[in-house]
Order: C-alpha cells, then structure tokens, then sequence
C-alpha cells in the first residue's frame, strides 16, 4: 500500500478535492480508501491540528508512537491493518506545520510504506484574489491593496498572523523535502478558471498514483465545485463594512468589542455577513467579484506578481509535475464595461452602503448582547 498526503495548500482546489474523496467515502471504492484517522465531516482530516495544537497547550504535544484515541497513533494503526489499496489523508491545514511537527509525523510513519505527497497549485493572481476575499469576508481587509503591493502576502503579513502558503512556497516546502525526501513530492496545477473541474480531480489522481479507472473519475460528477470567494455584491458590502468596524486598524482596541480579540470579533464579522448573503436574491449574487477591481488596480497586481510567477513556475519544475504551466500564469478576464453596468443594475435596489450599515449595526447587536445558557 501506499500513504498519499494531500497537503494543501488553502485556495487551491483543496474544497473540491475533498469533495470527491467525501464521495469516495460514500462510495467505497477497490483502488483507494480514504483514512478513518482525524476524519471530519468537511473533508479535511484533523491530524495536522493535532500536531499543533501543542502551540496553544504545551501540554499535547502529540508522540510519534502510538496513543490510544489520539488521530496520529490511530493513521499509524490504521496504516499497519490495512489491505493493499492506496491510504488517502487530505488536509490543507498540514501546510502550516512547523518542521518539528512534519518530523514527528513523518516519524509516526512506518519506514516500510511509500509516502506520495500530492500539493496542489493554481494562478497566482487567482490565488492572490481569492486569499483577499477570504480575509475581507473577515473584515480583516479593507481597500483593494492596489497602491501598497510589495508581495503575495502583503495584507495578511499586516493585518494577521497567517500567510498564504503558495506565496512562499519554496519556504514552507523545504520541511517536507527534507522530511520525506524530493521523490515523494508530486505538484499538481489546478485547471485554469472556466474550465472543466473534473480535469483538477484527474490531475490529483495522477500525483497520487491512483488508477483513474472509471468509477474512480465518476466520484467528481457528484461533486458541484465549492465557490467561497465572495461575489461583486457581498465584496463591496464587506469593504464598506470592513472600515466602519476597524478590524484592520493596527492596534486593536478590545475595550469597543465587549472584550473579544481580533480574530473572535472577525469570526463574528464571517456569520453576520453569511446571513446577509443567504437574505440576497440570486441575481444579484451572481456576479464576478473582479468587477468591482478596476482594471488599472489589476494591471498593477499582474505587474507586482509577475517574478513571483516566473519564480513559483520555476521552482515546480523540480519536483514531479502534473498539468500545465501556464496554468500558473493569470486567466482572469479584464471587466467590461457591459458586465460593470449589468451588476449595477442589479445592486441598485440593494446599496451595498445601506447593507454594510446593517451589516455592522447586526454585528454590534450580536457581540454585546448577553445570552443566558
């Protein structure tokens, strides 16, 4: 048998991926079984928070031997009972260990068993984009970081204490190189945007070294690819609503938070916004977030990023690729002056400044309100 380790990172398909392996789940298959070990609901294994967890409570860390109940020693107990079909444990979170928690999982390991780490990749200017709407959907990010671009991780370096994993690639990869060794790590590219998602799930299975058989490709017919990046509407609404509240000021003054952190009122900021969404009608969701970028502020992105590109391109060719290269490259189209006025005749019944009034008037209600258990 072998081991496959789905290591993320965030933003790139990784929804998708589990999406078909939570299938794959439901649809016990000959080639592959996904790991019991750390399993969650969503489809991202839990083993990955485990080995950190020791950041917040010294005492857990977790042991390379086998512990009863803990998700490391049951992957090892699962690995040593099982048959000879492929072990799958997906989890994009497992980018954010530090080298010591890769050691100890690589440790955790049995010698004896080939590891194939699978990473996936996708256009940088997409990936950028995406990794801003997901912190704006936060409130952690305000204005389009058009005039301040020094970097992939520019808003999240400023404002958080976690950086998009891709941006620094060759950084956060040398662990696992180190750990398991060059031959095991397999990269893949996500396919480009508007094309066929089911090309992304063949591309997975080939870094895996999983028999793309029939059955095994059907699983992503049943799989609808999950957008969570925000749509043109609900972006403006969260800029607006993202100044008005101050999450992004460098110093955070808890005292006007009824005592939350940043980062418990940001959580607050997600739920509130999510339920304004789900009153929206459709229509009006229906539209590119990009259209509310201008085109020059876009322009300069694709200038900014274009070493970091040629420097992500370069260094994928080290390793086994599987895809296109030049799905590395930005696919996202300039907006037209037509789908511009489309979407604006589609918000004007609903101002994204009236909106993001509520949205922050909702929020304030909900953090200092007190409810009795």
């Amino acid at each position: 048998m072998s081991l496959i380790l789905h290591i993320g990172p965030p933003k790139t398909a990784t929804s998708y991926i589990q999406g078909c392996l939570i299938a794959a789940r439901e649809n016990p298959l000959e080639n592959f079984v996904v790991a019991n070990a750390g399993w969650y609901w969503n489809g991202h294994h839990q083993i990955p928070r485990q080995l950190s967890q020791h950041r917040v409570d010294p005492g857990t860390v977790p042991d390379s031997e086998v512990v009863s109940g803990d998700h490391l020693g049951n992957l090892r107990r699962e690995i040593e009972t099982f048959d000879d079909r492929d072990l799958v444990v997906s989890s994009e979170t497992f980018s954010s260990l530090n080298r010591d928690e890769v050691g100890i999982l690589r440790e955790a390991i049995p010698e004896e068993v080939e590891v194939r780490i699978v990473v996936s990749v996708r256009a940088l200017l997409v990936y950028y984009l995406s990794g801003w709407r997901e912190w704006l959907k936060r409130g952690l990010v305000v204005p389009f970081p058009h005039d301040r671009v020094v970097g992939p991780a520019y808003f999240l370096g400023n404002w958080t204490d976690i950086v998009l994993p891709m941006a620094e690639m060759k950084e956060w990869m040398e662990k696992w190189v180190d750990a398991f060794g060059s031959d095991a790590i397999n990269i893949f590219s996500v396919a480009s945007s508007g094309s066929d998602p089911t090309v992304t799930w063949e591309r997975f299975l080939e870094a895996g070294g999983v028999s793309r058989t029939e059955d095994v490709l059907e699983l992503s017919s049943a799989v609808q690819p999950l957008n969570e990046s925000l749509d043109a509407w609900s972006t403006e609404v969260a800029m607006l609503a993202g100044v008005e509240v101050g999450l992004n000021d460098p110093e955070w003054d808890s005292t006007r938070w009824n005592g939350l952190t940043r980062t418990e009122c940001a959580a607050r900021f997600a739920q509130s916004l999510n339920a304004l969404q789900d009153r929206m009608p459709n229509e009006v969701l229906a539209h590119d977030p990009n259209l509310v970028i201008e085109d020059e502020q876009m322009n300069v992105l694709r200038d900014a990023l274009e070493a970091d590109v040629e420097l992500l391109s370069e260094y994928c060719t080290m390793f086994r690729f599987i895809g296109s290269r030049d799905d590395l490259y930005d696919h996202v189209s300039i907006r037209s002056a037509e789908r511009l006025r489309t979407y604006r005749a589609f918000s004007t019944a609903f101002p994204p400044k009236l909106y993001a009034s509520r949205l922050v008037t909702g929020l304030r209600t909900d953090v200092f309100s007190t409810v009795e258990s």
